[in-house]
């Protein structure tokens, strides 16, 4: 019996057992006189297992059959929060008690356990290629909001749990292990929209976008009456205003807190759904935007995939906790649809291959923040494995500049004007 398998990665095989591969010998040492019947099926396995090995040489020879795993990176949303006072303000909701015991903004139990989760599923996925805890191997990065940290540090915690030699409290199922938190202030890889200039760059380029002004335009009379209920002006700043109360609801329906009266049915959240999904294409309408957004991530995964090919000692996995419009703005500049509004914990996972001839290529994975799988994701209209040129072609107009960073720290400054989720 001869095993014919396609290798995928470390994780993957594709098989087959051919029992009449030999048919020819199993013949001549059988009986003489066999049933017709027996040759024919005998000759339909060997053709069957012929026609395997010929398709799965060719497959090799001209894709991904010697793949090995290099390099993991990961994006993920914080678990599920509390609402902001900003959202709670939105519903003229002033109960603080009813958002205890976090308070606002703050990470829920099940946000952590979310959280949590998304480390031990990559630890599982990943088991073979991470092997033991080792600190060099590994760079995470988080926001400066608590959320973020509290579900990196969640997420460390599920990927690397401490082996009994590591221990260090018999009763205590954890260790603290090193990241990186940036200040808002300061932060142009995961909060580059945050400061008050570009805001204005997207109001400006949106109010200079026919395209977009049409669109809007079918929810004037919607906004107007979101502005006579709430005394917000949501036309102006529709980008902020929709954001806080769509979120508002949305937190106060999975708490079961109370809704304003003027909340009458659902169809007011399904519309704000639709006015948020809009504002937030919007930040990739055009190429300048979407380099200054989703752009300066994809920058960082590649410059991170350069490095790591020379390092000498290289990177096994690297994380970065962030926001919903962090994993958005991703996705679009690299030209797929993950998700419809990234939930609690989502992620998006990149990774890295290369075959016996040092061919590279990448996959995106993606995590809905409550499954046991994750999802393949095409970039583009490349193929599942995707070659790295060919990759680097697809999102070639949506990687940030050297003047697209330069803008953003030249701008950057505390006051934070964005809703980041």
């Amino acid at each position: 019996m001869i095993d014919v398998s396609l290798h995928l990665s470390t994780e993957i095989t594709i098989g087959i057992h051919c029992p009449a591969i030999v048919a020819n010998e199993s013949i001549a040492s059988a009986p003489i006189i066999q049933s017709q019947s027996f040759i024919k099926m005998q000759q339909i396995i060997l053709l069957r297992c012929i026609t395997f090995c010929f398709l799965s040489f060719h497959l090799c020879s001209a894709t991904i059959c010697d793949l090995k795993l290099d390099l993991i990176q990961v994006l993920f949303r914080h678990g599920a929060r509390r609402p902001s006072l900003n959202e709670a303000l939105h519903l003229n909701f002033t109960d603080s008690a009813a958002y205890k015991p976090e308070g606002y903004y703050q990470l829920t139990k099940e946000g952590k356990r979310q959280a949590y989760k998304l480390g031990t599923l990559l630890r599982k996925r990943y088991d073979e290629f991470l092997g033991e805890y080792d600190p060099r191997k590994y760079q995470a990065m988080t926001t400066g909001a608590s959320r973020t940290v509290m579900s990196l540090q969640m997420a460390l915690a599920g990927l690397f749990p401490p082996s009994p030699k590591d221990s260090w409290n018999d009763k205590i199922h954890w260790r603290p292990l090193p990241f990186q938190r940036n200040s808002a202030a300061s932060d142009i890889i995961l909060v580059p929209f945050a400061g008050k200039k570009y805001i204005n760059l997207y109001y400006e380029t949106m109010a200079n976008s026919s395209e977009f002004q049409s669109k809007l335009a079918k929810y004037t009379e919607f906004l107007e009456r979101m502005e006579n209920k709430t005394e917000f002006p949501f036309r102006k700043r529709y980008l902020h205003h929709v954001a806080w109360t769509y979120n508002a609801i949305k937190y106060h329906k999975e708490m079961n807190l109370p809704l304003p009266k003027w909340y009458t049915d659902d169809s007011i959240y399904a519309t704000l759904d639709e006015i948020l999904i809009l504002a937030w294409n919007g930040m990739s309408w055009t190429p300048k935007l979407k380099r200054l957004s989703g752009g300066i991530l994809v920058r960082r995964f590649i410059e991170n995939i350069n490095e790591n090919r020379e390092a000498a000692l290289p990177k096994k996995i690297y994380l970065y906790c962030a926001h919903d419009v962090n994993l958005y703005g991703f996705s679009k500049a690299q030209y797929f649809d993950a998700f419809h509004l990234p939930p609690s914990s989502s992620a998006l996972i990149m990774e890295k291959y290369k075959d016996s001839d040092k061919s590279e290529y990448v996959r995106m994975l993606a995590w809905d923040g409550l499954s046991e799988n994750f999802m393949t994701i095409r970039i583009g209209n490349c193929n599942e494995f995707c070659p790295f040129d060919e990759y680097l072609k697809i999102v070639q107009l949506s990687i940030s500049l050297d003047e697209d960073l330069a803008y953003l720290n030249n701008v950057h400054n505390n006051s934070q004007d964005f809703s980041i989720e």
